[in-house]
């Protein structure tokens, strides 16, 4: 497989999430040629998803692989001629390399002798948004492959080519978005008085809403609250009806996550009181919770990374990025880990630039991974 060329028609094929249509065709496509007759492999579908499973010869395992499919609405900026088709989209977090790796990874367990494990291999959508790690599990999609253990990578535009990193225990951050709506009442901005302002409301919560982790959160812990949006009023002279702010909790821990969507809920109903207008509090989770590695299988991996020639193992600190891959560790015994791709620009970003060399590398390391894993 020429994985350079298979990862840029996905990059160009950048699609919104459980809108990739083009992409899961894509990927069918190409796992149809891989697997070939070969009369042990069967391709299901559920919507955007496709699962790929790998009957082994004497199987005492199910060992899945997972790969996020989706992209971001970020206009790209990178310059190549292999750019998003679709200007409104680009893969910006390196699902493209996920889906490319993993496809590699399913080549890479059909060469040669038939395996004596299970394998699935997993394309998912919607990792970007709502979450397609809630569809396929909470659906049931997944329980007929009775998965024993489950890896994912995600791309690291900080580290350089060949080099893996992970950690037991946590890993990734859980995310919660928080949508915060305070309802008044509006009127002439010269006469503030017969109003019920929500703009001060909002503001005065934006602002406490700071001191939840600095007066709440244990300082050991890792907690933050951003809000990314405030939108109120349309003119000048005009106090509004409502006021509406966006934005994120994120968290170490299960137990902080919980903590941090009840005292936002809290300070928003207290403000509200203190301020004569109501308020109306949504959280999201979408299955985004704090990725932690399981124990057992991290400790296996980290043990084969080490050893592995042209590859690099280094440990890393948890981050406050959010992956819904943590909703597969809440189910199966799993490990998540980074891939160096040494991008100029980070994640999430319109000029993110994954160094393709990795592709091979990553491949090569994982393919042998699963493989030793009897």
């Amino acid at each position: 497989m020429d994985l350079i060329k298979v990862r840029r028609e996905f990059h160009e094929l950048a699609e919104e999430s459980f809108q990739e249509f083009k992409t899961a065709e894509h990927i069918r496509k190409i796992a149809g040629q891989v697997a070939g007759d070969f009369d042990y492999v069967e391709i299901a579908e559920h919507k955007t998803a496709t699962l790929v499973f790998i009957k082994g010869t004497n199987p005492s395992k199910t060992i899945a692989w997972r790969a996020d499919i989706d992209a971001l609405p970020i206009k790209e900026e990178t310059g190549h001629d292999f750019k998003s088709l679709d200007e409104n989209f680009m893969h910006a977090c390196g699902h493209d390399f996920h889906t490319t790796i993993a496809l590699g990874i399913l080549e890479q367990l059909l060469n040669g002798p038939r395996q004596e494990q299970n394998y699935l291999i997993i394309f998912q959508p919607a990792e970007e948004k709502i979450s397609g790690a809630v569809e396929l599990i909470d659906n049931g999609i997944l329980d007929p492959y009775n998965i024993t253990e489950i890896y994912a990578a995600h791309v690291s535009p900080e580290h350089k080519v060949g080099e893996i990193l992970t950690k037991p225990g946590v890993l990734f951050a859980g995310a919660c978005e928080a949508h915060v709506t305070f309802t008044g009442q509006g009127g002439h901005a010269a006469f503030p008085h017969l109003t019920r302002d929500p703009i001060v409301a909002g503001a005065a919560f934006l602002t406490n809403a700071q001191s939840i982790v600095a007066r709440n959160v244990d300082p050991i812990d890792g907690a933050v609250v951003s809000f990314g949006r405030f939108t109120a009023g349309e003119t000048t002279n005009i106090i509004p009806d409502t006021a509406y702010l966006a934005g994120t909790l994120r968290s170490l821990s299960n137990e902080t996550n919980e903590l941090l969507k009840q005292r936002i809920t809290e300070l928003a109903h207290a403000t509200a009181k203190g301020y004569n207008v109501e308020a109306d509090v949504k959280l999201i989770q979408d299955g985004t919770i704090p990725v932690i590695n399981n124990e057992a299988t991290t400790a296996k991996f980290i043990d084969f990374a080490k050893q592995y020639a042209n590859i690099d193992f280094l440990p890393i600190k948890e981050k406050m990025t959010g992956e819904d891959f943590g909703y597969f560790i809440k189910h199966y015994p799993a490990t998540m880990f980074w891939i160096g791709v040494d991008s100029p620009s980070g994640l999430h970003t319109a000029t993110f630039d994954p160094d393709e060399r990795a592709l091979a590398k990553a491949v090569d390391f994982v393919s042998d991974y699963l493989k030793s894993l009897t």
